[in-house]
């Protein structure tokens, strides 16, 4: 039998969530201390989508906007 194959998706670094890193790496330390498990860290960024436009680069919720569109 092949051993399992399993990503974790860890929260964007751009978000600071600290305690959701250590989570996320306690799972995949955890995880990985079974033979039958092979782990792969997924983390992508924050692009800037809205930040990028005119109207809301300034404002406050464009990047909660960004985190939404990454979410997604």
């Amino acid at each position: 039998m092949s051993a399992l194959r399993l990503g974790v998706c860890l929260d964007p670094p751009e978000e600071g969530w600290h305690s959701m890193d250590v989570v996320g790496e306690g799972l995949l330390h955890g995880l990985q201390a079974h033979a039958d498990v092979v782990t792969v860290r997924l983390r992508s960024s924050i692009p800037s989508l809205a930040r990028r436009l005119p109207a809301l680069a300034r404002s406050a919720g464009a990047f909660n906007v960004d985190r939404v569109v990454t979410r997604h």
